[in-house]
């Protein structure tokens, strides 16, 4: 398994991010601000390249921003207190990795790419800022995290108690449908997470999400090479 190394290997520029003719704004908070409103945002971010392997941010560590995905993928993890990692979402271009930090004030969980990866960052006090100067500003937050609640239902939802081989199928299903709400191919892709990635989201042994993949090949639902798919059939297996 890939592991990362320190956060240290990320790097940060002070680039002004063009939001208006950026080809996410419709999946970003930012679809729906004002010209005024969006030039403060713009002249706010910080665009943060995270290379493959590495950290946006790390458990515990003090929460002082958002990161907005650009492009590249990643994986967030929990951790118990063993130290046993849990993998709780793989976020794509237009999701936003650190709410769970707004609590407490320290990140929940961490977050590693899976790609070398471009992330939007935005301080939290410029969000809570905008938000009291700019009401419209506290909708679109509270739509944000009412999107992340939801995500997690439906991922809590699709790990019930189905077999293998309908759970791994329902999570490449899932998979192409986030696929095409980004204008990115939705039946045959590569997947940016290892198969082990995915038994550790699936709450699954890498050998049964091996299996799964086959036997879902097997009876045609599935094509697979590596980490290429291709979904041939929307049924349950």
């Amino acid at each position: 398994m890939l592991m990362p190394t320190t956060v240290s290997a990320i790097t940060s520029q002070s680039t002004r991010v063009a939001c208006a003719s950026c080809a996410l704004q419709t999946h970003c908070f930012t679809q729906r601000l004002d010209t005024e409103v969006l030039d403060v945002i713009e002249k706010s971010i910080s665009t943060r390249r995270v290379a493959r392997g590495t950290y946006a941010y790390r458990l515990c560590e003090p929460f002082n921003a958002l990161y907005f995905i650009h492009q590249g993928f990643f994986k967030n993890v929990v951790l118990n207190e063993d130290g046993q990692e849990f993998i709780t979402g793989f976020p794509m271009p237009g999701d936003v990795l650190g709410l769970d930090g707004c609590a407490d004030g320290y990140y929940r969980s961490q977050s590693i790419a899976l790609q070398d990866s471009t992330l939007c960052e935005i301080s939290f006090e410029t969000l809570n800022d905008l938000s009291f100067n700019y009401p419209p500003m506290q909708q679109i937050l509270h739509r944000i995290m009412s999107r992340e609640i939801s995500r997690n239902q439906k991922s809590m939802l699709m790990l019930g108690n189905l077999p293998a081989e309908e759970r791994l199928l329902a999570f490449l299903q899932e998979l192409s449908q986030q696929f095409a709400m980004r204008g990115m191919s939705t039946n045959d892709f590569d997947l940016p997470m290892s198969r082990d990635d995915i038994a550790g989201y699936l709450g699954l042994k890498m050998e049964t999400v091996s299996r799964a993949f086959t036997k879902l090949h097997t009876v045609g639902l599935i094509h697979v090479h590596r980490r290429r798919v291709r979904i041939d059939a929307v049924s349950t297996a």
